[in-house]
């Protein structure tokens, strides 16, 4: 999960903007958050973001949700978005989630099908019309083949996998302002001289 770019030392590669990031192991989006490996439940995503200043960012990143069930992951965006919109924030950058994977979530409430079933859920909800903030991070496709970033459950990073989702994340989002990749970690620039998008690169 992207707690480990906390748990693995790589806040420093997130870079080109303000970050504030809370990494939380075990962070659900809605509902109870379960006990994660630091010892205590967080707070729901829907949560924290309540708890932001309105009009302090102008974009959230979303890259939780491998603990939260298929069930209620529809109203999860739903409720995500909303609030956003109620908070003045105009992009939410939702990282779409790995697949083909090992792991299985606390009590079983997810596996690889729900994670499959919950970026359905996302492209249909990109694809509709009704949410034009919502702009999806391909996590799941970018690192597909690369089993060198993550331990054998396929979806907690190693220290390359941290860093390399941290560098991500810092592309997706200066691609998305039209700025020059951040000058530590570098990356493909268009015609134009910003960012490169690392989904289509």
């Amino acid at each position: 999960s992207f707690a480990g770019i906390r748990w693995n030392g790589a806040l420093g590669y997130l870079q080109g903007a303000n970050f504030d990031a809370r990494l939380e192991s075990c962070r659900r989006l809605i509902g109870a958050s379960c006990r994660g490996r630091e010892g205590y439940a967080p707070r729901t995503a829907l949560d924290d973001l309540w708890s932001a200043t309105p009009g302090r960012y102008s974009t959230v990143v979303i890259a939780t949700g491998y603990n939260d069930a298929a069930i209620t992951f529809p109203f999860a965006v739903e409720a995500i978005i909303s609030v956003a919109r109620a908070k003045g924030i105009d992009r939410v950058v939702w990282v779409t989630y790995r697949e083909n994977v090992g792991y299985v979530s606390p009590s079983s409430v997810s596996n690889a099908a729900t994670f499959a079933a919950n970026n359905a859920v996302l492209r249909a909800a990109a694809g509709s019309g009704d949410f034009p903030e919502l702009i999806l991070a391909d996590w799941g496709r970018y690192s597909a083949s690369r089993t060198d970033w993550f331990v054998y459950d396929g979806v907690h990073f190693t220290v390359s996998g941290a860093r390399a989702a941290a560098e991500y994340v810092s592309r997706v989002l200066a691609a998305l302002e039209r700025r020059p990749c951040p000058a530590g970690i570098g990356g493909a620039t268009t015609a134009g001289g910003w960012c490169a998008d690392p989904d289509t690169t």
